[in-house]
């Protein structure tokens, strides 16, 4: 299994080229009693698993992300993800969002989950954990069957203006994402552009709420 895991990592590197890294992602191996428990798995496990999905029973990888509901005054934050991106590229989601990587481990094994976020708040967004008003607290958690992968959404609030958040933004120059829009969100509201699927079902849930 790991010599098919190797061939379908090279396969990968490539035809992506040096932009595709084996770090490690955080695996869920089991949800109990309220709480999510995992351990560390190199990202060429998952990367084989999505190349061929036979490999799921072997393997077993579930990662576990962050995404962020982020609110302003004007609205809420979405990205439309960068041409090269490994998932979901083009399309529109709540911004930001990401795994969860080794930095995110606290001493005593537990997840920082709001500081995973603020993490890629600052590196995709350009925003520091400072300019939140409310900190990230948890608001759901979504599933997508198709890749196996769980976000737990963070909901958090900034005093920042929209304005001020695009400018920002375009100072960042990450490849995560190649725009940003802020859109309120009420009931039976619209967005300009279609969501990925997992920020779709997401949308539904806050627009209901």
């Amino acid at each position: 299994i790991l010599a098919l895991v190797d061939a379908l990592w090279d396969d990968a590197l490539a035809q992506s080229g040096p932009s595709l890294f084996n770090g490690k992602l955080f695996s869920i191996s089991a949800r109990e009693n309220g709480s999510i428990l995992g351990h560390f798995v190199d990202y060429k496990l998952f990367k084989a698993q999505r190349m061929d999905p036979s490999l799921h029973s072997a393997l077993g990888v579930r990662p576990l992300g962050v995404t962020g509901l982020i609110e302003c005054y004007d609205g809420f934050l979405f990205g439309r993800r960068g041409h090269a991106v490994e998932q979901n590229p083009d399309e529109w989601e709540f911004a930001p969002s990401g795994g969860i990587d080794e930095s995110s481990l606290d001493n005593d094994g537990s997840i920082n989950l709001p500081r995973a976020l603020l993490t890629e708040l600052s590196e995709e967004i350009g925003l520091a954990a400072d300019v939140m008003e409310l900190p990230p607290v948890p608001f759901a958690i979504i599933e997508d069957h198709e890749t196996l992968v769980t976000d737990v959404v963070l909901r958090c609030r900034t005093r920042t203006p929209a304005d001020e958040i695009l400018r920002t933004f375009e100072k960042v120059r990450n490849t995560e994402y190649t725009a940003l829009a802020i859109h309120p969100i009420s009931r039976n509201s619209r967005l300009p552009f279609p969501l990925a699927s997992v920020s779709q079902a997401l949308f539904d849930i806050v627009e209901a709420s």
